[in-house]
Parts: structure tokens; sequence; C-alpha cells
């Protein structure tokens, strides 16, 4: 009678296996690089949200007799203006500003603190002060967006900048306007070199001054000067 012979795996072989199925696996991780997708995907929101507000207010801007309210009159800035009615109204999706508005700081932050609702309003309440809703041919935007990484009980995700700025310049009358946003990917954020780095190539003036979020932001509107680069955050 033939028995048969079973033969199954050592301990070592096991272990060799192993071993190179989590070398395999931390090549395939270090290769695709995760976060750096999480990261792309945010700021394409980013973009993405950018371009809405840009587009909604552009029919606002064009609809029957636009008004706007805490827009700035003078162009450039002030750097240091000797009273608060020279600073730069800065309107931030945040329920905090983002920095001390201390003294010779050309900015002075506005936020919506009562609700993330609150914050989103399209009817002039929300963290862009402009009345969407009474665009004649209905509202070009639904609920304001604000930044995908922006965490209002994390003080480190609003001094790394993620979040977004409006402000806007009335011009004898014409109305112009900025949005901003950092973004952080290798791809597209500060990081980025050449053509890829968004914040530097779009034509404003927070292109400068550092390799964060903060200071190298992405700007779209029909006036990109208007909204101040961000020397310092601290909530």
């Amino acid at each position: 009678m033939v028995t048969a012979i079973r033969k199954g795996f050592t301990l070592v072989e096991l272990l060799i296996v192993i071993t190179i199925l989590v070398i395999l696996g931390i090549f395939v991780v270090l290769l695709i690089n995760p976060a750096e997708i999480l990261a792309k995907s945010r700021d394409s929101q980013r973009i993405s949200d950018l371009a809405t507000m840009k587009g909604a207010m552009q029919l606002f801007l064009t609809d029957s007799t636009p008004t706007l309210s805490n827009c700035v009159t003078t162009t450039p800035i002030p750097e240091t203006p000797l009273t608060t009615a020279d600073r730069v109204k800065v309107h931030a999706s945040t329920d905090q500003a983002p920095n001390n508005d201390g003294a010779g700081s050309n900015i002075e932050y506005t936020v919506v603190t009562t609700s993330s609702a609150a914050r989103k309003a399209n009817t002039g309440g929300g963290w862009i002060n402009v009345d969407f809703s009474s665009v004649a041919s209905g509202a070009p935007i639904e609920s304001l967006p604000t930044d995908p990484k922006e965490d209002l009980t994390n003080a480190t995700d609003i001094q790394s900048g993620w979040y977004y700025r409006f402000a806007c310049k009335n011009n004898d009358g014409k109305y112009e306007y900025e949005f901003d946003a950092g973004l952080e990917s290798g791809t597209w954020g500060p990081a980025a070199t050449g053509a890829g780095n968004k914040g530097a190539n779009d034509g404003g003036d927070a292109n400068s001054g550092g390799t964060t979020a903060q200071y190298i932001r992405y700007e779209v509107g029909n006036n990109l000067i208007i909204l101040p680069t961000t020397a310092s955050i601290t909530p």
C-alpha cells in the first residue's frame, strides 16, 4: 500500500513569503503615493470651487444693478493703513479669523461664526457677502463652497491656509473682486515647479514670500491684487 506524503510550507518559507509581500506592499504604496493623490483631489476641488464662485460673481455683476458692500476704493492696497477704514475687508470661509488683525495690519477679516449652514448661505449672509439669490435669472450658485480640508476644530488647518477668501473693490461704480485658496499637492501647490505651480502662475500678487499655502495662494477674479498676501497665520 502506497501512502501519499503531504508536504507543507515550513516556517522559514512562510516568513520569506510574508517578507516579500510586505516589501512589495511598501513599494506599491510608495509608488502610488496615496497622500499625494488625496492632496491632488482636494486641490482639484479647490480649483473647481474657485471657478464656480468666479462664474457666479460674473453673472451677479452682469445682472441689472448689483451692489457690494465693504469694498476697498484705492489701489494698490496700503500695506500699513493709518485707520481701520483703510483696511481690506477680507471675507473668509472659516468660523474664526485666520490671523490676528494687529496694529498696522492691512487686513480686517469677516467670518460667520453661527453655523456651517449659515456660512454656506447664498443670500448675502454667508461667508461671501453677496446675495446671489437676487439674480433675475436665478441664483447662479445654490450653496457657497468651503475648503475640502477646512477643519474648524483644528487650528493647524487654518494656520496652514486651508480656507477660501474673498474681497472686492469699488472702482468708480465698477465692482472688481478676487477669490483665493491655498493649494497643497506637489502637482499644483507651492512645492510644484514651473507651470504646475498654479499659485505662482495665476497672474496675482500672492505668489512670493515662502513655500507654504498661506504665502503662495491660487487666485481668480477680475482684479488679482485686491486680496493682500498673508504673512502671518495665527488664529
